[in-house]
């Protein structure tokens, strides 16, 4: 696959950020859950991404669904595992780990 490459965070920084500052303060100021992914330069080997949330948490709401925390994971690189699905681990990998923390 061919990785498209752009830097577009001059751009970001002149028009969308100050934009997206004025949303953020709307959604703090009313409890706006939110959660946006700006990607401000791509290369071949690296992705350079713009992440930035008003979290449920902070404003003490509980949602039923919480897409933001998810998202959030997703972000700080977690990978997405779907319901149902095995991990297979092996064990004695698990002990040989365990035995070296201990040895520190």
């Amino acid at each position: 696959m061919k990785v498209t490459e752009f830097d577009k965070r001059k751009e970001f920084e002149t028009k969308a950020e100050p934009l997206l500052q004025e949303l953020l303060k709307v959604c703090k100021f009313y409890e706006i859950p939110l959660f946006i992914t700006v990607c401000l330069k791509s290369e071949p080997e690296k992705t350079w991404y713009y992440n930035h949330h008003v979290s449920t948490v902070i404003n003490h709401q509980k949602l039923f669904d919480d897409q933001i925390k998810k998202h959030i994971l997703v972000a700080d690189g977690f990978d997405v595992i779907q319901p149902g699905t095995y991990v297979e681990m092996n064990c004695e990998d698990l002990a040989d780990e365990e035995s070296i923390s201990q040895e520190k």
